[in-house]
């Protein structure tokens, strides 16, 4: 009999096993948006489907993108709502009807987390300007880390605080129409245009850190790989940029300060590789590698005082190749700033005649240092291994050139105003 009931039981708990194993097996987990009605693969049901991943949302603030293609049309997030996936094969794809905001839009959110999906874009969409994922109107507290995205602005923050940009792959397809720029891989703006197209005005936020990321452009470019205008207390560290179509990293507007521009490696931009300008102040850019080719046509690093003074700048330790005109530029208004340490080889690849491996240009410019630089080119190239220029307002005044090394620009080595110079080596002039 002891034996028998042994049997039994044992029979029992192997049926329960299986029957747990088989629940395991087949059920989804309760923030599956599949749970809710959505189907993958299907192009014409990109409206239940976003009505899905709503209702996960509402439900249980978590959404689960499952590992397939699911078609989707513009998605409203709130405060403390979490969409995440699996990586890669989690694939939100803009479905016919999408507007041009965010496929993922979050409205003045206090707390958003995104992980590891993916949005594509298609070409039908880019016409209408549909950006990948979007933070509006003073959102903070978001997280959008290791997702792969494609869209007009990849990724697009206005008035944030609290944000974390890490670890994400950016395919942006903007277009640059003239001056104006529309479109970035990954923006942190305001709500007021300026004279460029940039949304730089309004309250500024704090504390937005784009690290780790990687942003190529598209057949058309990407406009500005990481635009940065609307933010205290951040950086922008260690991110490659390939090919942009117009700047590779630009922090503009009186709202930058104290600004990390770190480790970051930018691929043939057309247009400079970094350009801090229009007020910023306290910005560091450093250990940056800024490689050019076929594709560029402008400067390397602009400090760019035309539209607002930019102050207490330190450009440090860059390693900067091939520039197409001058690789570092401090343009009309820029003071009290340091450009010390930087390697640069090749200047002026156009071989203009003007050029140099570092210029000041402008009365504005003034109290700047530039030291400790290493200029040179492998064959003579036009131009200057430092110059000011007038620029129409008068010549940079009370600037210091110390210890700078150089060779190989034909013209001369310098060209100056009224500077201090001391144990400059240029031994092959």
């Amino acid at each position: 009999m002891k034996h028998l009931s042994l049997k039994l039981a044992c029979f029992v708990i192997l049926l329960l096993q299986i029957g747990l194993v088989s629940a395991q097996t087949n059920s989804l987990s309760p923030d599956d948006i599949r749970n809710y009605g959505a189907i993958c693969g299907s192009s014409s049901s990109y409206q239940v489907n976003t009505q899905a991943i709503e209702s996960a949302l509402q439900a249980r603030g978590i959404a689960f993108i499952p590992p397939c293609a699911i078609y989707a049309g513009n998605t409203t997030l709130s405060s403390g709502n979490k969409i995440y996936g699996v990586g890669i094969a989690s694939n939100l794809i803009a479905g016919d009807a999408v507007s041009a905001t965010g496929l993922l839009n979050c409205i003045g959110c206090n707390g958003f987390d995104v992980e590891s999906i993916s949005i594509t874009d298609t070409a039908s969409q880019r016409t209408n300007g549909l950006s990948g994922i979007t933070c509006t109107s003073g959102c903070s507290n978001v997280h959008i880390v290791n997702t792969t995205v494609q869209g007009n602005y990849g990724i697009l923050i206005t008035d944030g605080t609290s944000v974390y940009i890490d670890k994400n792959t950016v395919t942006a397809y903007g277009e640059d129409s003239g001056s104006n720029i529309s479109g970035a891989g990954i923006a942190v703006q305001g709500t007021t245009a300026d004279s460029h197209g940039y949304n730089c005005g309004g309250t500024p936020g704090n504390f937005v850190h784009v690290t780790n990321n990687t942003v190529s452009g598209a057949s058309n470019g990407t406009p500005a790989g990481i635009l940065y205008c609307q933010s205290n207390y951040g950086d922008i560290t260690n991110n490659t940029l390939s090919s942009p179509g117009y700047f590779g990293i630009t922090a503009r507007g009186p709202n930058i300060t104290q600004l990390t521009i770190s480790g970051n490696h930018v691929y043939n931009s057309v247009h400079e590789a970094v350009i801090v300008g229009e007020g910023a102040t306290l910005v560091s850019v450093n250990s940056n590698i800024l490689l050019f080719g076929a594709s560029s046509i402008d400067y390397g690093i602009t400090l760019d005082g035309s539209e607002g003074t930019v102050t207490q700048v330190n450009v440090n330790g860059n390693t900067l190749q091939s520039c197409y005109n001058t690789c570092i530029a401090l343009a009309d208004t820029v003071t009290f700033s340091l450009v010390t340490g930087n390697s640069i080889l090749n200047a002026n690849q156009s071989n203009t005649a003007g050029e140099a491996g570092i210029a000041l240009w402008g009365s504005g410019n003034q109290y700047n240092t530039i030291s400790n630089n290493y200029i040179s080119n492998t064959s003579a190239r036009k131009g200057y291994i430092i110059q000011e220029l007038n620029a129409q307002t008068g010549m940079p005044t009370h600037n210091v050139y110390m210890n700078n090394t150089g060779f190989n620009m034909s013209t001369g080595t310098f060209s100056i105003g009224s500077a201090s110079l001391s144990n400059n080596n240029f031994p092959l002039q």
